[in-house]
């Protein structure tokens, strides 16, 4: 599977790794899970890790999911931290869904890795 979740307790945060090919319905079935992960767990982080996402979707997808989002469904989330895929065409994908996020009000920021991501979630 190229998508998992998990919640890391002792940093209260939700993590979301990516690997592979993920399909525009695996991204969105992923997003939907760590959301309402967040809301059972009560937290507002979430750490994404894409480093070995290939490809599978698009930024037209990416937008659409997004565009369909709820605002009042996540406005407990206070921050979402990415680590940006190694391969360069996946990271540009990322870097979209940064870009998107942010403009839609979202504190959303990407990463090289783990530990930036991680150091900045946890500021």
């Amino acid at each position: 599977m190229p998508t998992s979740i998990k919640y890391l307790a002792d940093l209260k945060i939700v993590e979301s790794n990516y690997s592979g090919v993920v399909t525009p319905d695996e991204l969105q079935q992923s997003m939907a899970n760590g959301i309402e992960l967040t809301t059972r767990e009560k937290t507002g982080l979430i750490l994404s890790d894409c480093t070995t996402v290939l490809e599978g979707h698009s930024v037209v997808d990416i937008f659409y999911f997004l565009s369909k989002i709820d605002r009042s469904v996540i406005s407990h989330i206070t921050k979402e931290a990415m680590i940006l895929p190694l391969d360069p065409k996946a990271a540009e994908n990322v870097k979209f869904y940064e870009t998107t996020c942010q403009n839609r009000g979202l504190n959303v920021r990407s990463f090289d890795d783990r530990e930036s991501a991680l150091a900045w979630l946890l500021q």
